[in-house]
């Protein structure tokens, strides 16, 4: 198992507090990004359909920040750390998705947002380790 030194104490390094950690910036992270983008909306029109890329573009934004944030506190395994992040904000936003009746669990549409989730958590974690 790996560990981590810290002063005279040997901690064991934990992927899931670090990816916990994550998810709860990628969330705090979202809704003010969505409240900036509400505000933006309300003074400018946007167009047409546009509301759909805006929330997609903000989801992935939300998870790359939080997963650079969790790969920075880690300083290690950053993809590892950055993926969960990607999969327990993409699992969180399945849930209320279904429990709304919105959306089909195994869509190519789903399909597709989690495999995004997954790689911006991804390159969350190594920016977040490496810089």
């Amino acid at each position: 198992m790996a560990t981590r030194r810290t002063g005279e104490i040997d901690v064991p390094f934990s992927l899931w507090r670090y990816a916990v950690l994550g998810l709860i910036f990628s969330l705090i992270v979202i809704l003010l990004l969505t409240i900036a983008t509400a505000i933006v909306g309300a003074a400018i029109e946007l167009p047409g359909h546009s509301e759909r890329s805006i929330a997609l573009g903000l989801q992935y934004a939300a998870i790359l920040i939080g997963a650079a944030l969790a790969g920075k506190k880690a300083k290690q395994k950053g993809i590892a750390v950055g993926c969960l992040v990607g999969a327990f904000f993409s699992l969180i936003q399945l849930a209320a998705a279904y429990s709304g009746g919105t959306v089909t669990l195994f869509s190519a549409d789903s399909l597709l947002r989690i495999a995004g989730s997954l790689f911006c958590g991804a390159v969350g974690g190594i920016i977040g380790v490496n810089f």
